[in-house]
This record gives structure tokens, sequence and C-alpha cells, in this order.
């Protein structure tokens, strides 16, 4: 989807380049903005050419999920403020995505790791699938209700605006 994006509208980064796919889609939305909180446990460098975003991966333990503190959010509040207004100007709804647990913890650890995890420690997958869960929570209190999207959703999450 990412390429996709990229050769047809511009970055992906960009909330003009979701608005125009979303025009010339004819969707009704548009993204206001990703909030990845994993970014960093998931680690591809290193990745063999030509395999997928579940390959790779870092997470191995527990203590590496303890050792991340909290994100500061601010700039993401005024990221996605500005993009939802952008969204709203152009006549769409706009969308913020939270990560879903398959696929934080998958591109975390990588694909191979979680099934040997599944098996060998699957209170482990548990804990990290939790700890991707209580951060979406915790982004929903103090993003998404400064923010107010007109649509927020994960796997587990997701609501629409009140009113």
């Amino acid at each position: 989807m990412v390429d996709m994006q990229k050769r047809h509208w511009g970055e992906w980064e960009k909330v003009e380049s979701h608005i125009l796919m979303a025009g010339e889609l004819g969707m009704t939305a548009g993204a206001d903005g990703l909030r990845q909180h994993q970014r960093r446990i998931r680690g591809h460098a290193g990745r063999p050419e030509g395999t997928g975003k579940y390959a790779g991966g870092r997470l191995r333990e527990r203590a590496q999920l303890l050792a991340r503190p909290l994100p500061d959010w601010t700039a993401d509040i005024e990221r996605f403020r500005s993009n939802q207004e952008k969204i709203r100007a152009a006549g769409l709804l706009g969308v913020l995505y939270l990560p879903w647990c398959f696929h934080a913890v998958a591109t975390g650890m990588g694909l191979e790791h979680l099934c040997y995890e599944l098996y060998d420690d699957p209170d482990f997958v548990r804990e990290c699938c939790r700890w991707v869960e209580e951060r979406n929570r915790e982004a929903i209190r103090r993003i998404v209700s400064v923010v107010r999207p007109d649509w927020c959703c994960s796997t587990a999450i997701a609501r629409t605006r009140p009113g």
C-alpha cells in the first residue's frame, strides 16, 4: 500500500497524499495519521532483500517492553490536529489509526520468532499484545480526546466521535 501510494499520490507521511488518494478512489475518509509506539523495537535493518515486513524484528524479552517509556505525544497531537483540519477542509472524514496487536507484535519480533514464542512462551506473546493495547488506550486518552478524529481504529479498539 505504501509503495502504491508513493507512486501515484506522493509521500506516505504527508496528509495531502492521503487526501489525493481518497479523492481519486472515491473514498469518504482520509488518514489523519498513524501512531506507532513500537517503531523502535521493530528493527528491519539487516532484513534479507525481498522479505516482507514481518521478517526480522528485535523484540525478544519482557525487559524490552518494560524499558520503553510512554512517548511524548505533543508533536503527534499538533500534527494530527493540523491533518484533521486539512482532511475536513477537503470534505472527508478523518481517521486515526492505532497499531493492532498482531501487526505490532509480529513486526516487533518477526513472524518466525512470534511463531516459536506462541509455542514456547505464549504468556510473553499475550503480554506483548496487552502492552500494545494498553498504549493504544493511553493514546486514545491523550491524543484522540484532544484531536477528535471522526474515526479511530485498531483491531481491539474502535469508536466514533460522539454527538
